[in-house]
C-alpha cells in the first residue's frame, strides 16, 4: 500500500495534533520527578549530615 505526498503529510498533521497533548503531559511529568527528585537529596543529604555529625558530638 502506497500513501500519496498529500496522505502523507495528512497523517503527519493528525499524529501531531494527537502526539502534542501527550507530550505535554509527559514533560509536565517529568518536571514533577525532576523536582521531586531534587527534594529528596536534598532531604538525603540533611540526613547524612545528621547522622555523620550527630548534635552534642565534639569534632576534632
Amino acid at each position: 500500500m502506497k500513501f500519496s505526498d498529500d496522505q502523507i503529510q495528512q497523517l503527519s498533521e493528525v499524529f501531531d495534533k494527537k502526539l502534542k497533548p501527550i507530550k505535554r503531559k509527559l514533560n509536565s511529568i517529568e518536571k514533577d520527578l525532576k523536582w521531586t527528585m531534587l527534594r529528596y537529596d536534598t532531604r538525603l543529604v540533611h540526613l547524612e549530615n545528621h547522622f555523620s555529625h550527630p548534635p552534642g558530638r565534639a569534632d576534632n
